[in-house]
């Protein structure tokens, strides 16, 4: 589909924004609940989470699990690719950089990874994840120090 200069640059604003929130969130402890779509599918490796509360509540749940144990997590999204696959929908592929930092000699990990996002626009005029996937490529380890 050949879209205006003015929509391609308002999706990839959008986009970005959702994006950045969520790995802000994610690295937060916020929730990250307003930025999936009721009936959303978040898929890993290990299995996947459908309904945007049960998202939300895994995020949350991840992120006390890290708090509690010293650790924290800072991610990073790059090399996004936007393109339209219906009006109103757009898939978006992304790369990303998680770090996870651990508390005192036990060694940080870093993952890269793909991410494969079809998103929509919302009701506020903010984009929301209908279905999200995050498939790692690469992950390293420091080492115990």
């Amino acid at each position: 589909m050949n879209l205006s200069l003015n929509v391609r640059l308002q999706h990839r604003l959008l986009v970005t924004e959702l994006l950045d929130e969520f790995t802000f969130r994610s690295d937060q402890g916020e929730s990250v609940a307003d930025l999936f779509h009721e009936e959303a599918v978040f898929e890993t490796p290990k299995g996947q989470i459908k309904g945007r509360e049960a998202i939300a509540s895994h995020f949350l749940s991840s992120s006390q699990t890290r708090a509690q144990a010293g650790r924290r997590s800072r991610h990073a999204t790059f090399n996004v690719r936007i393109r339209e696959i219906v009006s109103g929908r757009l898939e978006v592929s992304s790369s990303l950089l998680a770090l996870a930092i651990e508390p005192g000699a036990a060694g940080n990990s870093i993952l890269w990874g793909d991410q494969q996002d079809i998103v929509a626009m919302s009701a506020s005029g903010s984009m929301q994840f209908m279905h999200r996937r995050m498939t790692p490529a690469l992950t390293l380890s420091t080492g115990a120090q």
